[in-house]
């Protein structure tokens, strides 16, 4: 069976390929999809045994695979490679979840629907106003406002919010505020008291993250912000100069928060402290590793070991039970729907919608990197989880938002009532520009490439590692 869903993996990626060439139909993509989906239903029930309960969440990914599939064809535009490989990444993560916590994997892919449902209301709003680009005091408030909500603590920092029963992470959502805030407040031409007035308004946003205890989530922030005004400013010494500030901060940071200096050490030295400070990795690393190259089937391995695995380990738990191959495979699937993103961002018609599309598209693949690498030992824990695929309520909706956004901003010509019919065109709350056109864009289409070679580059260097680690690291034992 185990190999059974390395093969497919492999022709699911081979003919996306090839679908992406356009030489052979997607819709052979999502066949490969659900054929996989069969192979590790299978797999379950050899394991288990016939149970009410994986017969839902069989069903329910079945579902969500139909809908997926169905999507291009009932919303215009839309990418139907794109939702096979998201259709890839949920279905792995809801059966490695089945098997760590049934009832977690129901509610997992539950809120994956519900996320994939939102794609309606996501391209009605986009669609009704054409002149979102003039909202950007509105997004900045709104983002301000939900990061000061955040009362509840876990793990170190205080970025989760709870109204009576409810509970969810704010910052899921701000991340596409700030995006939306920056692309809409630096569509001027490049002036210097611009840029400074963003990097301090965006500054703001960063360090009450800082202040929180949420550095992963302040780096996320912080790669957006390097993103737009890179593109904004086009200046090359400017990024340096970003690019040293952060280390700097990160440093800093090590000496100032006490869960970051665990985490460090825990990277460094994991085995030394493999009772306290090094727990979490080294159970990470050990889950990798019995899982070999070609893992233990699912149902046979131990992920419930790893503390918190279901949203910041669940890479590991898909390592040991899938194996190296299938886990090699699955990041070059992640690259994948990166490098298909990043196309969709080239079809943009203005600057607003460019700019937006390209810093959440790179925030997806470098947040992807951080958890996954993390995972493995290559660089210290950040706390992030793995889009599209780890358990997480507010992150999961956050993801399909963010697509689906991308998806239909990045289309032609929508027609619609301005902003400022709605609110009045004298307000202070809209920025008195235009976003350019699809000149303007065109362009801007180098930073496209620029983006593409450094996000692949740094997954090659992780995909290097990966087969390093599995090939000549030999695991302690304890």
């Amino acid at each position: 069976m185990k190999e059974g869903l390395i093969i497919f993996s492999l022709l699911f990626l081979a003919g996306n390929y090839l679908a992406y060439k356009e030489k052979i139909s997607a819709a052979l993509c999502f066949a490969l999809v659900l054929a996989g989906e069969i192979m590790a239903m299978v797999s379950l029930y050899s394991w288990q045994g016939y149970s009410r309960q994986l017969l839902w969440v069989s069903c329910l990914v079945f579902l969500f695979s139909v809908i997926a599939f169905l999507l291009p064809h009932w919303l215009p535009n839309l990418n139907l490679l794109i939702w096979a490989e998201i259709t890839f990444l949920v279905q792995t993560g809801t059966f490695i979840l089945y098997r760590i916590d049934g009832s977690l994997a129901f509610r997992h892919i539950i809120i994956c629907l519900a996320g994939l449902l939102l794609i309606w209301p996501v391209q009605a709003v986009i669609k009704l106003f054409s002149s979102a680009y003039r909202f950007h005091l509105i997004y900045y408030v709104l983002a301000v406002v939900l990061l000061l909500m955040n009362n509840v603590t876990r793990y170190g920092a205080t970025n989760w919010t709870q109204i009576g029963d409810f509970v969810f992470q704010p910052s899921e959502f701000v991340k596409i505020l700030f995006s939306l805030f920056l692309a809409s407040y630096l569509l001027r031409e490049y002036r210097l008291k611009v840029f400074i007035r963003a990097t301090v308004l965006s500054f703001a946003v960063i360090g009450i993250l800082v202040l929180q205890r949420d550095l992963g989530g302040a780096f996320i922030f912080f790669t957006i912000y390097v993103v737009i005004t890179y593109m904004y400013s086009h200046n090359k010494w400017l990024l340096a100069v970003q690019f040293a500030g952060a280390g700097g901060a990160a440093v800093a940071s090590a000496f100032l928060f006490t869960h970051v200096r665990v985490r460090i050490i825990s990277w460094l030295a994991p085995f030394a402290y493999a009772e306290n400070e090094g727990y979490q990795i080294v159970r990470s690393l050990q889950a990798l590793m019995n899982g070999k190259w070609l893992g233990t089937g699912l149902g046979y391995g131990q992920p419930a070991r790893i503390p918190v695995v279901t949203s910041d380990f669940l890479f590991a738990a898909i390592g040991e039970e899938y194996g190296a191959i299938y886990l090699l495979l699955f990041v070059l699937h992640f690259c994948f729907l990166i490098l298909l993103l990043y196309n969709q961002c080239l079809k943009s018609q203005n600057k607003f919608y460019f700019y937006a599309g390209t810093s959440l598209t790179t925030m997806l693949a470098i947040q992807g990197f951080l958890i996954m690498a993390g995972c493995s030992g290559m660089i210290p824990l950040t706390g992030v989880v793995l889009p599209f695929v780890s358990y997480g309520g507010s992150a999961m909706i956050g993801n399909f938002m963010i697509a689906a956004m991308i998806e239909t901003m990045t289309k032609a010509g929508y027609q619609g009532p301005r902003l400022e019919d709605v609110f009045g065109s004298s307000s202070r709350f809209f920025a008195q520009i235009e976003p350019g056109d699809q000149m303007q864009v065109k362009a801007l289409a180098k930073y496209i490439r620029i983006l593409k070679y450094f996000i692949f580059g740094l997954y090659l260097i992780f995909t290097l590692y990966l087969i390093w680690l599995y090939a000549i690291w030999v695991m302690p034992v304890i």
